[in-house]
This record gives C-alpha cells, sequence and structure tokens, in this order.
C-alpha cells in the first residue's frame, strides 16, 4: 500500500507540475487544483502510514499473548524441568546469555540466565539448574498473561477477584512482597514501595494483607518454578 501510494504521487507530479497542463480544468475550483490535489495526497500519506505500523505492531503484539499464555509449571515451549528449546532458522524468537545477581540465604551470587526475545520484545527470563535444565522463568513483559488474564501491571485488586484463593506474604531472605494462587507455582511480585502496612516482620517468611498494600499496587514480575 505504501509503494502504491508513493508511485501515486511521483506520477501525479510527473504529470500535473511541468506546464500545468490541466491547469484550465481546474480554473474555476482552486480547490481541485493540481498542487492541491498533490499537497492532499502528501498529507492523506503521511496520516495513514502510522495506521499500518501500529496495525502491524499490535498482531506482534497479540500473537505473542496467544502463544505464550501462562500455565502451571509452563509459558509457551518453556517448560520447567525441560531443556531449553534453542531457536532454529524458522523460529521468530531469539535467546541471548546474560548475567544476573542474585540474593540468597548465602549471600550474593552471579548467574547466567537466558533472555527470550520475540519480535525484538525481551518476554522472559531464564534460569537452567546444574543438568541445563529450566528451574525458573521470569515473566518481564506484560503480553504474556493467563488465561484469566492476569500479568504484569494487572492490579492487586483485579488479582484477588480472579484468584479468590490467594496468599500475600513477605520473604525476608530474597527481599520479595508476593501474591499468589495456592493452586498453582506461580509467584506473581509486587513493588516494595507499594508496602504501606506495619506488620513486623519474624522468620523469613511474614504473611501479609491486602490492606498493607497501596489500592493502586499493581504486579510488576511473575515467577515460575
Amino acid at each position: 500500500m505504501t509503494h502504491f501510494i508513493i508511485k501515486l504521487l511521483s506520477s501525479l507530479i510527473f504529470v500535473l507540475l511541468p506546464g500545468y497542463n490541466l491547469k484550465d480544468s481546474f480554473k474555476n475550483y482552486p480547490i481541485l487544483s493540481p498542487l492541491s490535489i498533490i499537497f492532499g495526497l502528501i498529507l492523506l500519506f503521511f496520516s495513514i502510514q502510522p495506521l499500518f505500523y501500529d496495525g502491524h505492531k499490535n498482531n506482534k503484539s497479540q500473537k505473542i499473548t496467544e502463544y505464550y499464555k501462562i500455565r502451571n509449571r509452563q509459558v509457551g515451549i518453556f517448560t520447567i524441568g525441560e531443556h531449553i528449546p534453542f531457536p532454529t532458522a524458522s523460529d521468530t524468537y531469539t535467546i541471548r546469555e546474560t548475567k544476573h545477581t542474585r540474593l540468597t540465604e548465602e549471600g550474593t551470587t552471579e548467574e547466567i540466565m537466558y533472555i527470550v526475545n520475540e519480535n525484538s520484545i525481551d518476554i522472559l527470563l531464564l534460569q537452567v539448574d546444574e543438568s541445563n535444565l529450566i528451574n525458573e522463568i521470569t515473566i518481564i513483559s506484560d503480553l504474556i498473561r493467563t488465561n484469566n488474564n492476569i500479568g504484569i501491571n494487572s492490579s492487586i485488586e483485579d488479582f484477588i477477584n480472579t484468584y479468590k484463593d490467594y496468599n500475600i506474604w513477605y520473604t525476608r531472605v530474597s527481599d520479595m512482597y508476593v501474591i499468589e494462587n495456592k493452586k498453582i507455582n506461580i509467584q506473581f511480585l509486587l513493588k516494595k514501595q507499594d508496602f504501606i502496612g506495619k506488620v513486623k516482620i519474624n522468620g523469613d517468611t511474614t504473611k501479609l494483607k491486602v490492606s498493607d498494600f497501596k489500592k493502586e499496587t499493581k504486579i510488576f514480575k511473575i515467577r515460575i518454578f
């Protein structure tokens, strides 16, 4: 479509500008003069260009959302306990290696992780064990959601309305605030700055309530293990 409009503009400029051959035909209608038509087509071209771009972008986003569904111990083709399915020439996703510093009971440790990118969007972080089997998946894109449409940027209210059987807790070991459904091994992480409770932290984990967080609190990361 874009190439067609460019060719049309080129043709009109070539035909109408030299000598204004069609000027007399439009002398009684200044708004329909050759230059006006050309100018109008140029404006039309730049007006509809974002529509093609946004439509293409939205199609890519929709494909990611449909293909990479969050399930128990799995996101798309990536499954806990299995080897990483590295891409082949026909695949649309890429995987690159990175290093990550994690806080553990023994202190900080540096780990190798793998970033999954689909259509130029980083969507997942993968961690493997000594046998190179996936032992943790971290979701970092709001395009990836559960079958109930819960994902990054979903509010804490959306979560509890969707999953009635939930827990909220804090772990001092990794300094994380977590909301989760009791039936699945998925942790939805909340930001520390959204915690407003006055609960005394005792032991490695402390149970929390919805009222311990700001009303506008949203999920910012999702962890599957």
